[in-house]
């Protein structure tokens, strides 16, 4: 868990910083903790802040695959489209 928040943290400062992407260091949090919506759900911010509606949604629906509990990852999807 510590290392996702640390690796959004990074993805944020390096962004301010350094003007630096943050989608890599989003999308590795996620693969260190799958099951953290909280990850997830910032990488999806992400995605549709830059306007990529179909990747969001993808990852939207392979965490509700795996976790189909989550009323907010449900609302958020269907928002979407």
């Amino acid at each position: 868990l510590l290392v996702v928040e640390s690796g959004q943290l990074r993805a944020l400062l390096d962004e301010a910083e350094l003007g630096k992407d943050r989608g890599d260091a989003l999308r590795a949090a996620i693969q260190h903790a799958p099951q953290s919506w909280g990850a997830r759900k910032g990488y999806v911010d992400y995605l549709l802040q830059r306007g990529d509606k179909t990747a969001a949604i993808g990852e939207l629906r392979g965490f509700l695959e795996a976790y189909p509990f989550r009323a907010e990852t449900w609302r958020l999807l269907a928002a979407q489209l």
